[in-house]
């Protein structure tokens, strides 16, 4: 039921993670991203983080394994939060609020 060519793609492979430890459930808000020249939106809900595609442009070649679709295995990587670079924002996030 995802798609494969368009708008709205739904990724995975080294796009769909699993996160551990420290603040994984924090959700922050979807964040606009390219890659080979095609947009993205990544989306973190408590401790996953995935991609989707949100424009036309056809895949690349490198970008082809990494799509969902029927009958093909769902392997999803568990990762340290604490590793990420969505952890090291999220902590400069948290400095840059005012302290009472």
């Amino acid at each position: 039921w995802f798609k494969t060519k368009s708008y709205g793609t739904f990724i995975v492979g080294n796009h769909l993670v699993k996160y551990e430890g420290l603040l994984a459930e924090v959700m922050p808000n979807p964040s606009k991203q390219r890659q080979d020249r095609i947009n993205f939106y990544r989306f973190r809900i408590p401790g996953y983080a995935f991609l989707i595609k949100v424009d036309q442009r056809p895949f690349t070649k490198e970008l082809q394994p990494h799509i969902l679709a029927p009958k093909s295995p769902l392997l999803i990587p568990v990762r340290q939060y604490q590793e990420s670079s969505e952890y090291d924002s999220l902590i400069q996030v948290r400095d840059q609020i005012p302290h009472r």
